[in-house]
């Protein structure tokens, strides 16, 4: 989600001034061990002021793989020697409390909403979830913005409505074409551009689509492009009669 993508900017920033050297610490400043510790010990000062022993054992308990006592060890130093700010840091510690608080809220919101999602989708037919590269979330924002599969005539109509069509480029006496029009839905452009990258490295139907493409000097997004417009003829496929993606030849 966009708001969510915001938030952890915003804590990223807010960290860069208290303390600078803790994304240098964990691969993933979201995770569970990290949020904790940030949460718990915004400030370098606080997280230098638990023993070693005590940090190891916090991290312990929150994490099933922990980190290195090497990297407790540098994280320890790190918040002994670092170079945030010290003026203004009770107002940036709120600052910060009130983004984690939210962050969290959201990502319950999205834990709730795709839930409900999934509910729903056990009241329709399940055939476009066989086709490699399409989840939970893709399957429903495609089947929300296609409806009745009825009312595409073709594949080829189904393609246009998503803007994967190509379109015609004229400039003067040239004339070229762009990879696709963006025409019609971008919400199932953008799900079937998404479910195309996982589809190409799961399936070797949509891989040899795109490794073909970019063997001859082709793009990454224009490789994308030409599996996710094939993608779309499976998928009007598999609505259209109705059975998996293993049950028939596309």
């Amino acid at each position: 989600m966009a708001l969510n993508g915001d938030i952890k900017r915003k804590i990223i920033s807010v960290l860069d001034r208290i303390f600078p050297e803790f994304p240098t610490v964990f691969s993933d400043c979201f995770g569970k061990t990290a949020m904790h510790l940030i949460g718990k010990y915004p400030s370098p000062e606080e997280l230098s002021s638990l023993s070693l022993s005590k940090l190891e054992k916090t991290i312990k308990k929150l994490s099933k793989r922990g980190i290195s006592k090497n990297k407790i060890q540098e994280l320890r130093r790190l918040a002994n020697n670092s170079v945030g700010i010290k003026t203004g840091i009770d107002s940036l510690k709120v600052e910060l409390d009130i983004l984690l608080a939210r962050l969290k809220m959201c990502q319950n919101q999205v834990k709730d909403l795709e839930e409900k999602i999934s509910e729903l989708l056990k009241s329709f037919p399940n055939h476009i979830f066989s086709i490699p590269g399409i989840g939970q979330s893709t399957e429903a924002a495609i089947l929300a913005e296609i409806g009745d599969i009825n009312n595409f005539k073709s594949s080829i109509k189904l393609i246009a409505f998503a803007g994967l069509d190509p379109k015609l480029k004229e400039s003067g006496r040239y004339q070229g074409r762009t990879p696709i029009s963006k025409r019609g839905s971008k919400y199932l452009r953008n799900a079937i551009w998404q479910s195309s990258m996982v589809g190409a490295r799961a399936n070797p139907m949509f891989k040899k689509i795109y490794q073909g493409k970019r063997n001859k000097g082709k793009s990454h997004r224009y490789a994308v492009t030409a599996t996710a417009n094939k993608m779309t003829k499976v998928i009007y496929s598999v609505l259209k009669n109705n059975r998996t993606f293993k049950e028939q030849i596309v």
